[in-house]
């Protein structure tokens, strides 16, 4: 290797070290032999050890003890509930046998209209603006 490594090149050695991953023979090789690539592998390695070290302390911090045993007993309850079997809920007999009469049922289709009219009117405002933006084409678009 007749030239300097690049700095991608000096992380992807700084991380294959760190995960304990063979660097490949000739760039340890120029690590060895060149010395300004050597010098600043050395500085990247001093850096990220700095920040890694210095991360560490923070999380830390913020995650104490007391917190991550808390954090662990929610999610074993969370887990614990998951686990268990689903309930049926079952409607009072007395509704259970009842039929529907004539106004029941003429009413019936009058709140499924209204709950539906806010969809509706939306859904039709957005294919108005998009069959118009399609009609006008991008040349109407730009202003003069």
């Amino acid at each position: 290797m007749g030239r300097h490594l690049s700095d991608g090149r000096l992380l992807d050695c700084y991380l294959n070290e760190r995960d304990e991953t063979t660097i490949d023979p000739r760039v340890a090789e120029h690590l060895t032999d060149c010395e300004p690539c050597g010098a600043r592998y050395a500085e990247l390695t001093r850096v990220m050890d700095t920040v890694r070290s210095e991360a560490e302390l923070e999380t830390d911090a913020i995650f104490t003890p007391e917190r991550l045993r808390l954090q662990q007993e929610q999610i074993a309850r969370r887990i614990e509930h998951a686990n268990r079997s689903g309930r049926v809920i079952t409607f009072p007999a007395p509704l259970a046998g009842r039929t529907m009469t004539v106004s029941a049922a003429r009413t019936a289709p009058r709140w499924i209209a209204a709950a539906l009219l806010p969809v509706s009117s939306s859904a039709s405002r957005s294919a108005r603006r998009i069959d118009g933006a399609a009609c006008r084409g991008p040349a109407s678009r730009a202003t003069p």
